[in-house]
């Protein structure tokens, strides 16, 4: 074969080569402009710049406290592979973002318990955003009616577009199963009147022998949480207040329910995110990032 006929050769490679590869970049456009059609557009920023967070291993409980800027939630993965939501932050700044990027670090895709403790922005107003993005199976809400134009309507007029199942927070809410205890402590009833109960709840969380209780109410519910612990009104619930571990609350209770306690409280803020983890062993760390 001559020089000629060898380089015309080479050259009908080279323009086949660029031919499939211009059909290739072709069709990875065509593909992108279909998923990005098909997509919500919002559904991609939170799956980037993910934080870097193990995987929960088999038989442990993890406590996920997240810093939202100015506000904070409380994500809870439980032995059985459910998991709980404790507010939401605000619908302002990264706070969302922060939110869905730790979900989705995680893989979780489904909240089986969301627990709005508060009618305040800060509790609700990014929650709305975390319902177009998440399967919430039950949303466990202050007894409350929406202002409207609030955050809260906002998140409520979501929770029924999404057809999400809704029930008022009360102590008479148990979800305890599978060998850990999952127990609300606060508000007592779900048939006070607006007027007659502060906004807030406190819920305890034992598994494996290491228990936290989760405060978010005005400071006097810790006494009144001690006084029905020393009248044995917990106990038929497998809740020992009295022996826990860790405490977890947004305002300081009195110095006497600290004492009664003798717990070691957490502290989240400014620490981006804490997580408390809990071995089917018993062993617990907690650890927060540098």
């Amino acid at each position: 074969m001559g020089y000629g006929a060898e380089k015309r050769k080479v050259e009908g490679k080279a323009k086949k080569l660029k031919r499939w590869l211009l059909c290739i970049l072709i069709l990875c456009m065509v593909i992108g402009i279909v998923v990005a059609t098909i997509s919500s557009a919002d559904s991609w920023k939170y799956k980037v710049n993910l934080p870097a967070v193990r995987k929960r291993g088999a038989g442990e409980l993890r406590v996920h406290f997240l810093d939202l800027g100015e506000s904070e939630a409380t994500l809870i993965e439980l032995p059985d592979g459910k998991t709980a939501l404790i507010d939401g932050g605000e619908d302002r700044g990264n706070s969302e973002k922060t939110l869905l990027r730790y979900l989705n670090a995680l893989d979780i895709d489904t909240v089986d318990y969301l627990v709005v403790t508060d009618t305040a922005e800060t509790s609700c107003g990014g929650l709305d955003k975390l319902l177009e993005q998440k399967t919430v199976k039950t949303a466990y809400l202050p007894k409350k009616t929406p202002v409207s134009g609030s955050a809260y309507a906002k998140f409520s007029a979501a929770l029924v577009k999404e057809n999400c199942e809704r029930a008022y927070l009360s102590r008479s809410i148990d979800l305890s199963a599978n060998g850990y205890t999952l127990s609300f402590l606060y508000p007592y009833t779900m048939d006070v009147q607006n007027e007659t109960e502060t906004e807030g709840c406190a819920f305890w969380l034992e598994y494996s022998g290491v228990s936290t209780l989760f405060m978010s109410a005005p400071e006097t519910v810790g006494d009144l949480l001690a006084r029905d612990d020393r009248l044995g009104l917990f106990k038929n619930r497998g809740v020992e207040l009295k022996g826990t571990d860790f405490l977890k609350c947004t305002t300081v209770p009195s110095s006497e329910f600290l004492e009664y306690l003798g717990a070691e409280r957490i502290q989240t803020e400014g620490n981006g995110h804490t997580i408390l983890t809990v071995g089917a062993d018993g062993s617990y760390t907690l650890k927060t990032p540098d």
